[in-house]
Parts: structure tokens; C-alpha cells; sequence
């Protein structure tokens, strides 16, 4: 089997599996819940997905090596940041409040401006003469 095969097994088998233990069936149940605010480490998910993949390790499914990146693919489908120094999933940095919207003053400019486009070359023609005869016929 290719590698590149083999990457989409493991995509194949880890994707339903993750699916499961990130959404954890909030997305069923209501679409405007699930994507309300910012994707937040399911903790409980990624645990129960590295459960699975450790069953299927001691069961000869893939290698060890295959295991860490089916454990990454756990750790990213749960909302987690993968710390390769440490390999282990960790919850990701905090992201820094944003303040309320604020409406545009009256009178400022809220459009960013477009680029100019590019200048239009002109070739000249040279000289032209105009002669005016009959048309040919």
C-alpha cells in the first residue's frame, strides 16, 4: 500500500471518530449552537479518540509512528494545539479579546481603497495619412 493510501485510511478512519467526540452531538441538535463561537479544545473528545486509537495500536491496526499522527489528527479535530516538543495535545492560547463593533462616524471613509489598475500601454502608429477614394466594388 502507497503512503499515500495509508494517510487516507487513517483520515477515513479518524474522521468519523473525531466528528463524534468533538461535536458530541451539539451539532445535531442545533447548527447555530455549534457555530456560535470560537472551536474551544473538547478535552473529553480528544481523550476518548486517543482511547480508540489505543485500542486499535494494541490490536496491530498501524505502527507506532502511525499512531502519533492519528493522535495529532485527535488533537486537531478537537480544537487542541499539538506542543511537538512535548508531543502532547495541550489546550490552545487564548485568543485576545476583540471590543465591542463600533459604528462608522458619519463622514469617514469605511471602504478600503482598491489598488489602481495597471497603466495601458499605447503603441503609436507612426504617421497616418488619411486618403479617401472609392470603396472597391
Amino acid at each position: 500500500m502507497s503512503p499515500r493510501n495509508a494517510s487516507l485510511r487513517r483520515l477515513v478512519f479518524l474522521a468519523p471518530l473525531a466528528a463524534t467526540a468533538v461535536l458530541g452531538g451539539s451539532a445535531i441538535e442545533d447548527p447555530s449552537v455549534a457555530c456560535a463561537e470560537p472551536k474551544q479544545w473538547n478535552q473529553a473528545g480528544y481523550q476518548a479518540c486517543v482511547d480508540q486509537l489505543n485500542k486499535d495500536l494494541a490490536a496491530g491496526r498501524y505502527t507506532p509512528e502511525q499512531y502519533i499522527e492519528l493522535v495529532q489528527g485527535c488533537c486537531s479535530l478537537s480544537g487542541g494545539a499539538w506542543n511537538n516538543t512535548l508531543k502532547q495535545c495541550e489546550e490552545p492560547p487564548a485568543t485576545p479579546a476583540q471590543g465591542p463593533a463600533v459604528a462608522p462616524q458619519p463622514g469617514v471613509a469605511t471602504q478600503t481603497a482598491e489598488p489602481a489598475p495597471p497603466p495601458v500601454t499605447r503603441v503609436p502608429l507612426g504617421d497616418v495619412t488619411a486618403t479617401f477614394g472609392p470603396a472597391p466594388g
